[in-house]
């Protein structure tokens, strides 16, 4: 739990300074800190997956991504953000994050995780994405942007793939942002996935979000 918590503490720092970059070359897609984290997992996603076609996603991109979106974080103030609220929010937001970093420390329980998630991130990870590599494998026909995405978190940020957590904990922000407690509901259902990199549920929360 306290490495999850550490993976969060390095994690949002380099995704709002993305989603400075992007708001500043896209615009907003809305108001608040969500809009920021979600602009920085999009931005650097799509670069990542770029880069993965001529080099792999190794512990180089990762240093060099996090330090180009640490200091974007510092340069753009990004952390005035946080003192703009108020202590009644800080607690609604803390409790169910905490709920939600504990529920990330259950270990993997569904067969596609070591047959499926950890091999395609590993394989990312140590050769990025290699023309032909389904006609000897189908598994790692299947690359999603977001296995990409974990893959270049994978080399000491996140190295127990559990990008779900910190992808619940910034939903979780977005719902109190907009005040949309129903969908609170919503997480709970996915309760026992928060430790899986899968992608499946991600798809349906950005449902709710666009």
């Amino acid at each position: 739990m306290f490495k999850i918590l550490l993976s969060l503490l390095i994690i949002f720092p380099v995704l709002m300074g993305f989603g400075e970059i992007f708001q500043k070359l896209f615009g907003r897609i809305w108001s608040g800190i969500s809009a920021k984290l979600f602009s920085g997992m999009f931005l650097l996603a799509i670069i990542w997956q770029v880069l993965a076609f001529f080099v792999p996603l190794n512990i180089w991109i990762e240093s060099i991504s996090i330090l180009i979106g640490g200091l974007s974080f510092l340069y753009f103030r990004s952390y005035k953000d946080f003192l703009n609220y108020r202590k009644e929010e800080i607690v609604k937001f803390s409790i169910p994050s905490l709920i939600i970093i504990f529920a990330g420390t259950y270990y993997p329980f569904i067969i596609d995780h070591f047959g499926y998630y950890v091999p395609s991130i590993h394989w990312l990870r140590e050769f990025g994405l290699t023309k032909g590599l389904a006609n000897i494998e189908l598994i790692y026909a299947q690359m999603s942007v977001w296995h990409i995405f974990q893959a270049g978190l994978s080399n000491f940020s996140d190295v127990f793939l559990r990008i779900n957590v910190i992808f619940l904990v910034v939903f979780l922000l977005y719902i109190l942002e907009k005040k949309l407690g129903q969908c609170c509901l919503f997480c709970l259902y996915f309760y026992f996935l928060y430790s899986l990199p899968t992608q499946t549920y991600l798809l349906l929360h950005y449902r709710l979000l666009f």
